[in-house]
């Protein structure tokens, strides 16, 4: 930063000066200051999270006029990226990704990471994705799902996928890393994901190298300790990918395999991502599969997938489940001595699939029960539906 204090020092106090740059390059305010020459004259300028209306007139910078999707992230740098490199070739209402989140997703990945190699690093985009998704797998191995990632953390990330210790240029580009800012719950110079779809993104990386060999201990190794399911938008993204990989049937079936071999203790929250993997390839589950001390956020459970009977989550805790009407305790997964915070398709413990929730705590059923007709139909006792 010497180049910028300079500048800052050296100028006329007539002269007006704007330094823009990212919160989390510095580990502290006062850092900051020092480090650019601050005054109390000053006046700090943050740009946070868009609104509806403030994402619509800057994608109209780009040309697009469109519709904007729910899953657009928020974020004025990850908008520019995704609207500056996504146009499609007339660039006028459409975006060429934007109705395909795991495409758009991707490539926001891709182009975010780029942006960093730009700088005099050494290191290619390639690799600054490889890093993130590396942390973001880290960030899964902790409650929070997202952080504290420690400065280790993140230098132990780089010499694991560029194979030597970072110079100072590449110090920089990890010290401002994107996606990442400071952990507000941490005294030190911890870092965190400041934007869970793009670190639910991230973490489709290691997953989908895993599902390419999973056989390999490397990418198992790394999963053992996951605790976080990956969620909608990460699962979204590795089936794109694995998509183009020719990843089939047998390629999962290989997959769960290997997960049973290794134990379920030794895999982490890997069995439920081959679970959500199977669902959004519409592959079948043809093996037992057992889910131990995991933390999902939300699980949807469909009448049609009758192989989800071959599943059992035990210990888990579930922010959110939702069953659909017409499921039965024959497409339905066990759950063993789960914690469950809303469960949405059911009135009461008496309207489960019978056999399915052994010694399983429901703190909240969402579904109500509109008319009489549909009360009487209820698979619950005369006294229940009175």
């Amino acid at each position: 930063m010497a180049g910028l204090k300079r500048l800052v020092t050296e100028s006329p106090e007539e002269c007006g000066i704007a330094p823009a740059g990212r919160e989390h390059f510095f580990d502290t305010d006062e850092e900051r200051q020092k480090a650019v020459g601050q005054t109390l004259a000053w006046q700090d300028i943050r740009l946070d999270e868009f609104s509806e209306k403030q994402i619509a007139a800057l994608v109209g910078q780009f040309g697009f006029t469109g519709e904007i999707p729910s899953w657009v992230p928020s974020r004025p740098l990850l908008l520019c990226t995704l609207f500056a490199r996504g146009l499609s070739p007339s660039a006028t209402k459409e975006l060429s990704v934007v109705h395909d989140p795991a495409a758009g997703w991707n490539l926001l990945l891709d182009e975010v990471s780029s942006r960093e190699a730009r700088t005099d690093s050494g290191v290619s985009g390639e690799n600054i994705r490889a890093i993130l998704e590396a942390l973001a797998t880290l960030a899964r191995c902790k409650d929070s799902g997202i952080g504290p990632l420690a400065t280790d953390d993140i230098i132990g990330a780089f010499h694991s996928e560029c194979g030597f210790t970072p110079t100072d240029e590449a110090l920089i580009v990890l010290q401002r890393l994107p996606g990442l800012g400071r952990d507000p719950m941490a005294a030190d110079e911890s870092r965190a994901f400041v934007d869970t779809e793009f670190a639910d993104a991230c973490r489709s990386g290691d997953f989908v190298r895993f599902c390419k060999n999973p056989f390999d201990q490397e990418y198992a190794k790394r999963l053992s300790d996951t605790r976080n399911v990956i969620g909608t938008t990460g699962i979204a993204v590795s089936a794109a990918l694995l998509e183009k990989e020719a990843f089939n049937q047998g390629k999962l079936t290989a997959a769960i395999k290997a997960v049973d071999r290794l134990g379920v203790s030794a895999c982490g929250a890997t069995p439920a991502d081959l679970m959500q993997l199977a669902m959004k390839m519409e592959f079948t589950i043809t093996d037992s599969i057992q889910v131990a001390k995991v933390l999902v956020d939300r699980l949807e459970i469909d009448n049609a997938r009758e192989d989800l009977a071959k599943v059992t989550f035990v210990d888990c805790y579930f922010n959110s489940i939702e069953i659909a009407d017409d499921t039965t305790a024959e497409s339905c997964p066990t759950f063993q001595g789960c914690l469950i915070q809303e469960l949405d398709g059911r009135v009461s413990a008496a309207d489960l699939p019978v056999g399915r929730f052994p010694d399983t705590f429901v703190e909240a059923f969402l579904s109500s029960v509109g008319t009489t007709s549909a009360a009487l139909h209820l698979q619950i006792p005369t006294g229940a539906k009175v």
